[in-house]
């Protein structure tokens, strides 16, 4: 098999957003990309325009896991006032994700003559289920408006599929000239002269249901985070944590960016189950050290049973409490009765909970799925081994019943034949996972010919 180097493309990522875009900042509906939260594509195209043309992409890059630069310059345009010539403008556009976006337009005149000019941020916004994106198969379900309210600078989009609601603001924050709603898009005239600069910043703000409405960052050009409390909290966690070195500076390097890597996939949207079963410390100290991992960026950011086990499970020598975030979350989250549909069995850990239009009208079982089978023996394991790191016995025994309950789970129904050994079977139908072990894609367990063995199967 040939092996193929994937699309060139910048994501950045915060709790459980994700914006997946062109190096030139583009978006396109017909790919894998768009600003994604909570399971849904908030923004599916996007482009910027200088008139009637596209800048110039100079470079671009992620600065930080949650923010982006791109640095463009104009090509020669014609306008009504004359002609400008090519490379005199300085347009950057800077991305900073964090409760939505917040996007920074800059423009700067390097040229010895006035330039009149318009630019232009394009949007759609589609609200498709991450996984109609993922699978390209697209479908409409519910009804979409768009209004413009000049007084506020506001455009708003809403979705609506009977009670599953979502809705994307594009707020012009601060600006250099008026904004103008035009095309489905957010227009500004530029009347620039000789070296001087002009600036705007509009913030997406994603509404789902009938949850608070968060607020972006409002520093604008924040790309370091210095303003941002979630940006800081994961900091503290990477100071507070096990410090590695070795004689080889370049193996620190890369252990160090591990772990930074990993702290920027905390998902605050789950603090609460995290710090559920806390009971010992006090309450900074425990949202310090406990949190809940996302499983991946882009198409994982959710609660995942095996891979948030097995992520804090392999890092407890790193902080031995972080495991304790994803303990409390999914022991929050234990089956406590029979629902085949979702492969839901007493005592049984999950495997996958999301909270996309597909879920909300259970036409996937993720609400949540527990079709893996081995995340419950992994759950048990971790309690064990998380408690000789942090030699907590009142977290033991909080965590103890749960831990019974699978234990339960293993011995009966997690052992179809009772011969000792663990075996799995889906009932959910077409919408459950034929595979339930670690290697669960639908191919990933043939036999010695190449066929896919009959269920049940055995770990």
């Amino acid at each position: 098999m040939e092996v193929q180097v994937g699309p060139d493309i910048i994501t950045i990522h915060a709790d459980d957003e994700v914006v997946v875009c062109e190096p030139d900042a583009k978006i396109s509906s017909n790919k894998e990309q768009g600003y994604f939260a909570r399971d849904t594509r908030f923004v599916s195209g996007y482009r910027v325009r200088l008139g009637r043309a596209e800048p110039l992409l100079l470079n671009s890059a992620a600065v930080q896991p949650y923010s982006a630069r791109f640095q463009f310059t104009n090509p020669e345009l014609v306008t009504v006032h004359g002609t400008i010539p090519a490379q005199v403008l300085d347009v950057r556009v800077d991305r900073q994700l964090g409760h939505g976006v917040h996007e920074d337009f800059d423009v700067v005149n390097y040229g010895n003559h006035p330039v009149s000019l318009s630019l232009e941020a394009s949007y759609e916004c589609d609200f498709a289920d991450i996984f109609d994106v993922k699978r390209h198969q697209l479908v409409r379900r519910g009804m979409l408006q768009s209004g413009w309210d000049p007084q506020k600078g506001w455009l708003t989009t809403t979705y609506e599929n009977a009670d599953f609601r979502r809705a994307l603001q594009l707020r012009v924050e601060k600006h250099d000239s008026p904004p103008q709603c035009a095309n489905g898009g957010i227009l500004f005239h530029l009347e620039l002269e000789p070296h001087q600069s002009w600036h705007a910043c509009v913030l997406w703000v994603p509404i789902v249901g009938d949850e608070p409405v968060p607020t972006p960052p409002t520093v604008c050009s924040d790309l370091l985070g210095i303003d941002n409390e979630h940006v800081q909290a994961r900091r503290r966690w990477v100071e507070h944590s096990t410090t590695i070195t070795t004689s080889d500076p370049a193996v620190t390097d890369i252990v160090e960016q591990a772990v930074v890597d990993l702290a920027s996939l905390r998902m605050h949207l789950h603090d609460d189950l995290a710090s559920a079963g806390h009971v010992h410390g006090d309450e900074g100290e425990d949202d310090l050290d406990s949190w809940v991992p996302a499983a991946g960026v882009p198409w994982f950011v959710s609660l995942f049973g095996r891979d948030s086990l097995m992520v804090s499970w392999q890092t407890l020598a790193l902080a031995p409490r972080f495991a304790l975030g994803s303990l409390h979350a999914l022991a929050h989250l234990q089956a406590d009765a029979y629902d085949d549909a979702r492969d839901m069995q007493p005592g049984k850990i999950e495997h996958e909970v999301r909270h996309g239009e597909l879920a909300h009208f259970h036409l996937i079982p993720h609400t949540p799925y527990y079709g893996t089978h081995e995340a419950t023996t992994l759950f048990v394991w971790e309690v064990t081994d998380a408690w000789r790191w942090h030699g907590d016995r009142q977290v033991l025994e909080y965590i103890r019943p749960h831990v019974e309950r699978a234990l339960s789970w293993i011995d009966t129904d997690g052992d179809i034949d009772g011969d000792g050994l663990q075996e799995y079977k889906t009932r959910a139908g077409e919408g459950g996972y034929y595979n339930q072990g670690w290697k669960d894609a639908g191919d990933g367990i043939v036999d010695a010919e190449g066929r896919l063995p009959p269920l049940p199967i055995a770990l």
